[in-house]
């Protein structure tokens, strides 16, 4: 499969249209239609791309220059949809699929599947995916985003603790499934890769070695490495 890099573009003031825009940087050779059955929750919807940008041609199989195209965000699959970094506090790092150095945080840039996040000392790091969950990263911990491989999840915590709205949750010892909307819930994972859950509001199901307990507001649970979950608290 071809790279793309995406990012978020909104429409400027005035524009005919409100519709939210994220850009695809595609490689000379894709073709519109490559892309739509890729990206597009419905391929056969190509054509509204058109709508939004100047091609060289209508065709759909015609190959492409290297170019950006504007694509309407709700036409996007889901886990290729952008996220925004809507809040950071002292020194907080990102890191893009395939790179090794680390670089600092922008406000509102934006983040995509399988970008890493990186907290040190007395930082914070708040966000937001288009479709709604929102991760708080804190002090000293280190997430990724969207991790590819790893099927409806949205953060891999792979050391220190974070809070979650609806977000939906790995760690290398649980995984954290929101059961209602409104579900908030915080997640650390310990030196031994004990994983602590507290549900603050709602309800979540935590999940490891085959059993399943389901913790309710006001309750937590704790996962050891390599055991199943205690039972709510």
């Amino acid at each position: 499969m071809r790279t793309l890099l995406l990012a978020l573009l909104f429409c400027l003031p005035g524009a005919a249209s409100a519709e939210e825009l994220q850009t695809m940087v595609v490689k000379p050779g894709d073709t519109l239609w490559s892309i739509s059955n890729t990206y597009l929750k419905d391929p056969t919807r190509w054509g509204e791309i058109l709508k939004y940008n100047r091609l060289p041609s209508s065709d759909p199989t015609r190959a492409l220059p290297g170019m950006e195209l504007k694509v309407p965000v709700s036409l996007i699959k889901e886990q290729y949809r952008a996220a925004k970094l809507v809040y950071s506090l002292n020194e907080v790092l990102y890191r893009r699929t395939g790179v090794s150095d680390w670089q600092n945080v922008a406000l509102k840039m934006d983040l995509f599947k399988n970008d890493t996040l990186r907290t040190r000392a007395d930082a914070r790091a708040d966000v937001r995916f288009y479709t709604g969950e929102i991760l708080n990263l804190y002090p000293n911990s280190i997430a990724i985003l969207r991790p590819p491989g790893r099927k409806n999840t949205d953060v891999e915590l792979l050391a220190g603790e974070m809070r979650g709205l609806r977000s939906r949750v790995v760690t290398a010892s649980a995984r954290i499934t929101p059961k209602t909307k409104d579900t908030e819930f915080g997640a650390r994972l310990k030196d031994d890769l004990t994983t602590l859950v507290q549900v603050y509001k709602g309800k979540a199901d935590v999940e490891a070695q085959g059993k399943t307990v389901e913790v309710a507001a006001g309750f937590a649970a704790e996962v050891k490495m390599d055991m199943p979950p205690s039972q709510p608290i």
